[in-house]
């Protein structure tokens, strides 16, 4: 079997044009989903329960949706539904950040709580 870098030569810009659009994508994915990551495994800590609640919700639901219906949604859905129409770009981002954040949350949140209970003992053995 012979592969044919023919195609990859003629190619090449498409290709590269692709892997830089991955790259900001993933760049500003995860300036946006670790930041947001952050904020929601702290909300899921908070003692009010309606915020660790709403915290808890949004990350099942982001966890458990697969990250092509939440892009179909976003970019064929709510254009029709509420009228709000977004880029291809825009909405990829969106997606990605949403589901990220999500998955960053779980990964922040185990930290967080470690951290709270440090606090919690600090101010214990103060006391």
């Amino acid at each position: 079997m012979n592969f044919d870098w023919t195609v990859i030569w003629r190619n090449a810009p498409s290709l590269a044009e692709g892997t830089l659009l991955t790259v900001v994508l993933t760049t500003l994915t995860m300036a946006i989903a670790i930041p947001g990551g952050i904020v929601l495994a702290l909300m899921r800590l908070s003692p009010i329960r309606a915020v660790s609640a709403a915290s808890a919700g949004f990350v099942e639901f982001f966890r458990n949706l697969p990250l092509i219906l939440v892009v179909y949604w976003a970019y064929y859905v709510m254009p029709v539904a509420f009228d709000v129409q977004f880029s291809a770009f825009t909405t990829g981002l969106a997606a990605l950040a949403l589901n990220v954040s999500a998955y960053n949350s779980e990964t922040f949140a185990p930290a967080s709580s470690r951290s709270a209970r440090a606090r919690s003992k600090l101010r214990w053995r103060s006391a």
